[in-house]
This record gives structure tokens, sequence and C-alpha cells, in this order.
């Protein structure tokens, strides 16, 4: 790049281009009442997961935490009175989160599937990329989870469904 591109805002039209196709690519398919987000194609689909009675819609994530232990997740609610939330995977393929809260808030109050803190994703896209990157190495079955926490997104691929318990608490 030459000297001074960043700084001249050459880079603003691919961030609005970005977001315009961002806006096209998510949209609420109205004709699906089962709190489902569709991408232009049907092709990805989000499904609300309700592994336990008394999830708080607006969830924040607390901990983020992969050891020998294996991967857990911990959301709290902003309302005291709810008790932690953890969710625990054994030994996920992968996962990949998102910190950039303003383009979460754009993503978030942007579809109507949201707030809901866990999603199952069907023909995800996320992990159709990852198999043609493992190739053989790494089995197809299991599942793309979607942790949609207000502050942070998390995505796992998992062979095996999480471990989801409600912390000793409150």
């Amino acid at each position: 790049m030459p000297e001074g591109y960043w700084e001249r805002g050459h880079w603003l039209p691919y961030l609005l281009e970005f977001f315009a196709l961002l806006k096209t690519l998510v949209s609420w398919d109205k004709a699906n009442k089962t709190n489902t987000f569709s991408t232009m194609a049907d092709e990805e689909t989000f499904e609300r997961w309700e592994p336990l009675e008394g999830l708080t819609p607006k969830m924040f994530l607390d901990a983020m935490l992969d050891d020998r232990e294996g991967f857990r997740l911990i959301l709290t609610s902003p309302d005291p009175k709810f008790r932690e939330l953890r969710i625990f995977f054994e030994a996920p393929l992968c996962y990949r989160g998102t910190q950039e809260k303003y383009l979460l808030r754009t993503i978030y109050e942007g579809s109507s599937i949201y707030p809901w803190p866990i999603f199952i994703v069907r023909n995800s896209r996320y992990a159709r990329w990852f198999h043609a990157q493992a190739g053989d190495a790494a089995d197809e079955e299991g599942h793309h989870y979607h942790i949609a926490a207000v502050d942070q997104m998390v995505d796992v691929l998992s062979a095996r469904p999480p471990i989801v318990s409600w912390l000793n608490g409150v």
C-alpha cells in the first residue's frame, strides 16, 4: 500500500460494501415461524436450542477456557438472580470467537432471532469449510453450535453435544 493509504480513507468504500453485503445475506425468513435465521439461498439455518429450562435471552460471556479438562464457556445473565450457565465441550473439533462489539451489535440488533444464547446451525458454512480443510482427518458427524452472548459470539464444531448445566449460586 502507498504511504498514507489508510489515513486518506481509501478503505472506507470497502467497509461500506462489506456492511451492505452483510445486510443482504442476513435476512429473517418470515414464512418460517420457528425462530430460524436463513441466508439468501436458505443454505444455512440457525435453530434456537434450549437444553435447559430457564435460559435468559441476553447473556454475557464471563469466561472461555480451553485446557486439559476440555473447552468451557461460562455465560452470565445481567440479572444477578440467575445462575451462571456452563457449556462444556469435551473435545471440540474447532472453535472461533468474535469480540468486535460494534460489529456484533449490528448483527445482534439486525436479526430477530436474537437475543438467545444457544443455537444449532444446520448446513453450516463454517463446518463445510472446516471439513474441506481437515479432509479425512476429521469425522463429519456432529454439529455446529453458535453461542450468541451479547458481548461475544463463539462458534464450536463438536462431534458430541455439549454438557450444559447451571453452576451453583444464587
